[in-house]
């Protein structure tokens, strides 16, 4: 059940004190420190002791807490107005859009509770977001793939920096190897299909 007990520890003097400190679960990262009183809260590594300067006394407050590390990947498919792939002031997002994101090895991703993660849609601003995400070791990588919607093209990619700029139908994801980490640069830019010509009149002769 995760308790430990360390029993039969001589008695300290005015100003003393114990450590404790644990090794972090292989696959693991220590959760946030401090955020609740003493005996419901997470130190990181090493903790201290308080009192025990009398025959009997005990702290059980030294507790540790650990999470499995998860980052997230996003977030913007937006109408690009004027096809130069760049997210310009005043564009809209497009609602209703889907996406598929995949792991290194190509297959479709499990979140940090081991459910498979589905296809996500846009929202009513273009937004989308994959959360939860198994962080990534060195040299690995996510990959998101967006159908395109109805009607649309997409526009031209890499015009300039990677968080303005517009992806085609994937790109991979850079980082994301620390717990919290996400990556909020996968943007892909459509712009509307150009109307047909219609057929000039056919000339009449004299």
């Amino acid at each position: 059940d995760g308790g430990y007990l360390f029993e039969d520890l001589p008695v300290l003097g005015a100003g003393e004190s114990y450590k404790v400190c644990v090794t972090d679960p292989a696959g693991l990262v220590p959760t946030l420190e401090g955020t609740t009183t003493r005996d419901k809260d997470s130190s990181t590594n090493c903790a201290t002791s308080m009192g025990l300067t009398k025959d009997g006394e005990a702290d059980l407050t030294l507790d540790f807490g650990f999470v499995t590390p998860k980052v997230s990947v996003g977030d913007y498919v937006w109408e690009d107005v004027d096809n130069n792939g760049i997210q310009n002031d005043g564009e809209p997002g497009i609602p209703g859009v889907q996406l598929t994101i995949v792991g290194p090895d190509g297959k479709l991703v499990k979140d940090v509770d081991g459910n498979p993660v589905p296809q996500v849609k846009t929202d009513t601003k273009g937004k989308y977001l994959f959360d939860a995400l198994p962080a990534l070791k060195d040299g690995e990588s996510y990959k998101v793939c967006v159908a395109q919607p109805a009607g649309m093209l997409p526009t031209k990619a890499n015009a300039t920096s990677r968080d303005k700029d517009s992806s085609t139908t994937c790109e991979v994801t850079q980082g994301l190897m620390e717990s919290g980490d996400s990556d909020l640069t996968l943007d892909f830019g459509f712009y509307k299909k150009p109307m047909p010509k219609k057929p000039g009149m056919p000339k009449t002769g004299v």
